[in-house]
């Protein structure tokens, strides 16, 4: 093999060596690209689970918060039912005391009657 076809093979090595380096500079720039894109789509749905996250622990607070009004609304309702209960009884109990003929120096109370079919007006019992 004479140089001159030594130089001529050592220049077609170096050709398709700076075609391979071209080629893969160009599937470099294309993959770093393709990886900064997928950072943001990654960063995107980091942000998405930290919304849903937080979304998620409101939802909850406001579960409980009504939970909380509701078992107190429960506690009233329990704790005026128990007071109205013990009015009626109170009541009943005091009407019991005065009797048919009353003290005649405390106020009296009337009563109306049931209606009946007939008539359309109450009529107080004294």
């Amino acid at each position: 093999m004479s140089t001159l076809e030594k130089v001529q093979l050592l220049e077609e090595r170096i050709n398709k060596a700076i075609a391979l380096i071209e080629k893969l500079k160009s599937e470099n720039a294309s993959l770093k690209d393709e990886n900064e894109l997928l950072q943001m789509h990654n960063d995107e749905l980091k942000s998405y689970t930290t919304d849903y996250s937080k979304n998620n622990r409101l939802i909850e607070e406001g579960i409980i918060s009504a939970l909380s009004r509701l078992e107190q609304l429960e506690d009233l309702a329990g704790q005026k039912a128990q007071e109205d209960e013990a009015e009626q009884t109170f009541s009943f109990e005091e009407s019991e005391d005065a009797g048919p003929e009353g003290d005649q120096g405390s106020a009296q109370t009337s009563y109306t009657a049931p209606e009946d079919e007939d008539e359309d007006t109450d009529t107080p019992l004294y």
